[in-house]
């Protein structure tokens, strides 16, 4: 037979020690900003090095954790762009562009993603918009821009059977 005392002690110092555990790990949930800042910097590791899958599944991780976060879209959309993954690469490009509307660099991975899609009027006004922002790259943008155009002018010449240009070498 069990004496209660004992029991009621053995069961203090358990319930202690689970809730120091509970503590430790609530903290860790409650801030997933440090974990989505990791996943984000080894998703760009393995980006860097051409290991696009494992970084879209680390990027994908550190967004789910931080859904807010603008450079972490933004970067994801690069990686699956690189995947070929253009729809994907479009929304998650367009959800930076939402976060973030006044980041010059979010509007130009979005213009990229659409000239994928072959969507060059859509990719035409990110471009404008990213110039708006003042990119990093001013020439480089502009050169795309210029592309882009060209490419829309293309297809509206087509007429309105044509729903998408791809962009290609040959032309």
């Amino acid at each position: 037979m069990a004496h209660p005392a004992k029991k009621q002690k053995l069961g203090r110092i358990s319930q202690s020690r689970l809730q120091a555990f509970a503590d430790e790990s609530s903290e860790e949930e409650s801030d997933p900003i440090p974990l989505a800042a990791d996943l984000k910097e080894r998703g760009q590791e393995h980006a860097t090095h051409g290991r696009f899958s494992e970084a879209r599944s680390l990027l994908g991780q550190a967004v789910r954790l931080v859904p807010g976060r603008a450079d972490l879209h933004e970067l994801h959309a690069q990686v699956l762009t690189e995947l070929g993954c253009t729809w994907e690469a479009v929304r998650a490009a367009t959800k930076a562009v939402e976060l973030q509307p006044e980041w010059a660099e979010a509007h130009v991975t979005l213009a990229r993603a659409q000239l994928n899609l072959g969507e060059p009027v859509l990719a035409e006004a990110s471009y404008e918009r990213a110039l708006e922002h003042e990119p990093e790259d001013k020439d480089v943008v502009a050169r795309e821009l210029q592309e882009a155009r060209d490419l829309a002018i293309r297809q509206r010449s087509l007429g309105d059977g044509i729903r998408a240009i791809v962009k290609s070498d040959i032309i």
